[in-house]
């Protein structure tokens, strides 16, 4: 593989995506304290006893908290959300020409809070829940800082430096799955499957020091904000197996304090 092939691999994974031909490990995220819920606190809209169109019911539930997410809903254990602040993650890589590692540290993200749910559909058999969501972002703004070491094949790359990135018109097509359980009196979701579908207007991104020679650093950049369009869908579907964990991770946790029938109605 290239020397442009593995910078390409390092650039992926700052955007939140890696090349489908490495073996990932990623580090879970450190989630906040979430305290369990029996009772939804004042202020936070419910479902329960509906008698109008439920999925409307969602949408406008979702669309009443949006204002709060900004600053969080601690009542709820969410943290602030524009921006989001992540402290470090680390990626491993390694396949069987090289192996290498990336630490990304101070990780600012901006603009979730701007997310607006475009269309909801939430199907309930029984106890088994299916869930179709088509989100829209008008931009996210990434900035952070990144350091890492990549062998192979007598090359030894060792990137360290800063790097920004601006996605706009970011549209995200959703689709979750789970099963409801009961515990203490209550039914709880505990999802099962997650995949997204995500469709970019543009991306812009730029880093310092992906390689020593700021000529190369310069193409290479050029290459990524020229050519993006024809890889990220298919990094996003090849590496499903290694973010679809840490989504369901999180979800799962927060799903697992507070009781699905708080929210609707359950069989």
């Amino acid at each position: 593989m290239s020397r442009i092939s593995y910078v390409l691999v390092i650039l992926a994974c700052l955007n939140g995506w890696c090349a489908a031909s490495f073996q990932l490990k990623v580090d879970m995220p450190k989630l906040p304290n979430i305290t369990p819920l029996t009772a939804l606190p004042p202020g936070i809209p419910t479902c329960v006893g509906t008698n109008s169109d439920l999925n409307a019911c969602i949408k406008n539930g979702l669309k009443e908290i949006k204002p709060r997410l900004k600053s969080g809903i601690p009542e709820l254990s969410i943290p602030p959300l524009d921006p989001l602040v992540l402290g470090s993650h680390k990626v491993e890589m390694t396949d069987d020409f090289a192996k290498g590692y990336l630490n990304v540290h101070n990780l600012i993200i901006k603009g979730i809070s701007e997310s607006t749910v475009d269309t909801l559909n939430l199907e309930m058999q029984g106890d088994h829940v299916k869930l179709q969501v088509t989100t829209k972002t008008p931009s996210i703004e990434k900035q952070g800082a990144f350091q890492g070491e990549l062998t192979a094949e007598g090359l030894n790359l060792k990137p360290e430096g800063q790097f920004t990135s601006k996605l706009t018109d970011l549209q995200l097509d959703i689709e979750a799955e789970g099963d409801l359980t009961e515990r203490e009196g209550h039914k709880y979701l505990q999802l099962k499957s997650f995949n997204v579908i995500p469709q970019i207007g543009d991306l812009e991104f730029n880093a310092d020091n992906i390689v020593p020679d700021k000529g190369l650093n310069t193409v290479i950049l050029a290459v990524i904000n020229s050519h993006w369009p024809t890889f990220y869908k298919l990094l996003v579907k090849e590496t499903r197996t290694t973010w679809e964990p840490i989504v369901l991770f999180v979800a799962n946790a927060y799903l697992t304090a507070v009781p699905f029938d708080l929210f609707i109605d359950a069989p």
